[in-house]
């Protein structure tokens, strides 16, 4: 005799959400005649290029290439120098 424990169960796997696949990484964008600069404000930034729209992601002290056509953007602001 099934008792009411199978049905759940049965009903439990039909509901189921099937198990995502891991979305796939986006390419690193390629950059025309990369520049190295360098982020000299406090802690870590993350900033947006004027030109290319491209998200930078600076870290402290640390060095960082980013497309020439954004670099004078950056280095006018005065937050940021060559590497």
């Amino acid at each position: 005799m099934s008792c009411c424990g199978d049905k759940r169960a049965a009903a439990r796997t039909a509901f189921e959400r099937p198990s995502r696949a891991p979305s796939p990484s986006l390419p690193s964008p390629v950059l025309e005649r990369p520049v190295a600069m360098a982020f000299t404000g406090d802690g870590p930034l993350v900033v947006r290029g004027s030109i290319t729209g491209l998200s930078y992601a600076f870290p402290a002290g640390d060095a960082l290439e980013v497309d020439y056509r954004d670099a004078a953007g950056f280095l006018s602001s005065g937050t940021f120098r060559l590497a």
